[in-house]
């Protein structure tokens, strides 16, 4: 039975055109991965670029903060009350971010978003 199958699908070309189609789909297959793989790059090298920006910019708001606390502490002649008052600048800033986060991340969406289509 088998071989009366090979006759006829060699008898109507179907043999060469079934390879032809395995081979396509390989190559499709082959494509579609490495499509992936450049792809997963792509959101890696962005993540890691973003942590690197996140990174550099905590040690920048560290290091004006630290200078904010001294040249307050120069001017009130006082060792402490620059902290405290760049303490409560944090604190009031956390504070406005906690009570307006929804509309803080409806806004962050339609901006990434917006930015994801263009």
């Amino acid at each position: 039975m088998n071989r009366l199958a090979e006759l006829i699908l060699k008898f109507l070309r179907l043999d060469s055109f079934i390879q032809l189609l395995g081979k396509y789909i390989d190559v499709k297959i082959d494509l579609l991965k490495s499509e992936i793989k450049h792809e997963i790059v792509q959101v890696l090298v962005k993540a890691g670029m973003m942590f690197m920006i996140l990174i550099v910019s905590l040690v920048l708001l560290l290091f004006l903060s630290l200078g904010m606390v001294n040249f307050i502490n120069d001017r009130l002649n006082n060792g402490f009350a620059g902290y405290w008052i760049v303490a409560g600048f944090y604190a009031i800033l956390v504070l406005v971010m906690i009570l307006f986060r929804e509309k803080l991340t409806n806004y962050l969406l339609r901006v990434i978003l917006k930015n994801k289509k263009d």
